[in-house]
Parts: structure tokens; C-alpha cells; sequence
């Protein structure tokens, strides 16, 4: 994406749908579990997994999120940006962008008539203009910026400046590359201070994207025969690297070639097996 010479502020709605892949439940399968307050901020309840669903598949990714969005949920807002701020890091060809966005609506998913703004940036465009050319636009709003490994050593001391601050309680998320990012901390470790969140954002592996296809199939009413996981673990090693949700939409498209070989759809197949699931076989990938 594009940016302005300035940070691009957008309105947000927090419920609004995301177009990502995720592994949807069948209705019948669904139960309603009701939450009490001591558990509720241990589990991502429906309305905020719908934006983070696509990566939970990623080690130690879900327990990240709940203490993110726990801690958050925790803190007590004094109108600066002193502490509780993200850092998004990840290789270069991960979305990390696309995830911060997600990370701010799974924060505001269960915010009721509450005015979203997202300031979305670039170092290259804050080396040039600096912050306190874009403050007022940016007090208040979750302010992403998009390779923040690439900020200049002033910039940073006048965006730790400002973060002391009234800013409007606004959340800063910094994303870029891990040993970049490193580097910036290390000559400027008053603003690291600030950043109590950290979340990596990986390529899936072999292994994930096999139990993604795993849960996938689980959900449509198949299971994969163990004699059948070569075949498929041949098959999801051959995906392009792309981007999480790319590789979650191929998983998909190679457990439904595998059902339309095996014929009909399980809810009318009338032989089933293994746990009430139709068995997918070797041949059929």
C-alpha cells in the first residue's frame, strides 16, 4: 500500500468483517460455553478470534494474544504513550501491516460505539517530515509504522519525546525486522521501555499447515488416514511461500480436491469412519 507524505488516518469499525481465511465451525458443531469473569480474559472469545483465527496456528501465537489483549483490557489510560505499545516483528516478506490491523480490531472487537482512528506511517515518511509536523493528526489513534527499524536515531528521540507526552493515550505499533528493530532499541533503549507487547509474525511451517489442513478437513466431516499424511505433507511443502493467509487458502483448496476425489459430501455419505468422520485416503490426494 501507498502512503502519504503524512500519516494516513482511517476510521475503523471494530465489528466490521475482515476478508481472511479462516476455519469455519459448522453450526451444529458450535456450543455455547458461557465465560465468567475470572476465565474470560484467559480465552479469545468468538467476536475477537475472528480477526486473529488465521494465525493461531503459529507456536505460541494464541497465548501471546491473550496477554496482549488482557493486558490492555488492564490498563488505566493517563494520556500518554509511556507504556503498553506493540512491536510487530517478522521477515520481510510477512504481512505485517495486514496483522497490526487485525491486532487493532481484535483489541476494539468488543468496543461499543467507540470512534476507531488508525494512523498508518512509514520511517521512510517520518525521517523526512519528523513527528511533531503530524502530532495533532496523530494524538489519540493506534499509529502503525510500517518498517520502524528504518527510523533515524533524532526521529526516534523526538517520537520518545512526544510518547511522554499528551498524546491522547494513542498505542504506537512498530513493525520490521527483528535484527533491525534490535538495533534501534540498543541506541535508543528509553523508547524500548515503552513497548511492553511483542508478537512474531512467521511463515507457517510444514508442520501447522499439515494440522491446519488436520482441522480443516475435521470441520467438513473428514479425517486424513495417517497413511494418507505423506501425500499431503508432499503436497503443502510444495506451497509458494506466501503470505499467512495465502498459505491457508491453498491448505484449504488441497483438503477439497482431496473430499471431491473421495465423492460425496459427507452429509451424504452413509458409511463412516473412524469418530463419525469419512476417511481420506492416500489416493484420494
Amino acid at each position: 500500500e501507498d502512503f502519504e507524505d503524512e500519516p494516513q488516518v482511517v476510521e475503523e469499525e471494530a465489528e466490521e468483517a475482515v476478508a481472511q481465511q479462516t476455519i469455519e465451525e459448522p453450526v451444529e458443531e458450535q456450543t455455547v460455553v458461557e465465560e465468567t469473569d475470572e476465565d474470560s480474559d484467559n480465552v479469545l472469545n468468538e467476536t475477537v478470534k475472528k480477526y486473529v483465527k488465521k494465525y493461531l496456528f503459529m507456536e505460541g501465537m494464541e497465548t501471546a494474544i491473550i496477554e496482549l489483549l488482557s493486558g490492555k483490557k488492564n490498563e488505566i489510560p493517563d494520556g500518554t504513550s509511556r507504556h503498553g505499545n506493540i512491536i510487530i516483528k517478522g521477515k520481510a516478506d510477512t504481512d505485517k501491516i495486514g496483522f497490526a490491523i487485525n491486532i487493532f480490531k481484535a483489541l476494539h472487537a468488543d468496543d461499543e460505539q467507540q470512534e476507531l482512528k488508525i494512523a498508518k506511517t512509514t520511517a521512510e515518511v517520518l525521517n523526512k517530515k519528523g513527528i511533531m509536523s503530524s502530532a495533532d493528526k496523530i494524538k489519540g489513534t493506534t499509529l502503525i509504522i510500517e518498517n520502524a527499524d528504518r527510523l533515524h536515531s533524532n526521529v526516534v528521540e523526538e517520537l520518545n519525546a512526544f510518547m511522554d507526552g499528551d498524546t491522547g493515550s494513542m498505542l504506537v505499533i512498530f513493525t520490521g525486522e527483528e535484527y533491525y528493530l534490535k538495533k534501534i532499541f540498543r541506541a535508543n533503549p528509553e523508547i524500548r521501555s515503552k513497548f511492553d507487547y511483542k508478537l512474531e509474525l512467521k511463515h507457517y511451517t510444514i508442520n501447522e499447515l499439515v494440522e491446519i489442513a488436520k482441522e480443516y478437513a475435521r470441520v467438513k466431516g473428514y479425517l486424513i488416514d495417517e497413511k494418507a499424511l505423506p501425500e499431503l505433507y508432499i503436497s503443502v511443502g510444495a506451497l509458494n511461500g506466501d503470505d499467512e493467509g495465502s498459505e491457508i487458502e491453498k491448505v484449504k483448496k488441497i483438503v477439497d480436491s482431496a473430499i471431491i476425489r473421495n465423492g460425496k459430501p459427507a452429509r451424504k455419505k452413509k458409511k463412516k469412519k473412524r469418530k463419525g468422520l469419512i476417511l481420506l485416503k492416500e489416493k484420494h490426494f
